[in-house]
């Protein structure tokens, strides 16, 4: 679907289930009448990634944003390139 409006309307007319982002589902929850079953198995965990053509070439508050996003594990260099 094309947005998560799309998936809470489609739920809301019966026509299936979704899975949504939780604050999209909590947003949509309410005003709809949708009943929300929290993911926990592990597949349903997301992996997010901070994404730059070149880290140095960053503007300063991309920079400061990248490094408190992204911190440095003891012993790991940063894969900031």
């Amino acid at each position: 679907m094309k947005s998560f409006d799309v998936v809470a309307r489609l739920v809301q007319a019966g026509l299936g289930i979704g899975v949504l982002p939780e604050e999209a589902a909590l947003a949509f929850a309410k005003p709809m009448g949708l009943r929300l079953v929290h993911l926990t198995d592990g597949w349903a965990r997301r992996r997010m990634f901070v994404c730059a053509k070149q880290y140095a070439s960053l503007a300063a508050p991309a920079r400061l944003l990248v490094d408190v996003l992204v911190p440095s594990k003891p012993g790991s260099p940063p894969s900031r390139g």
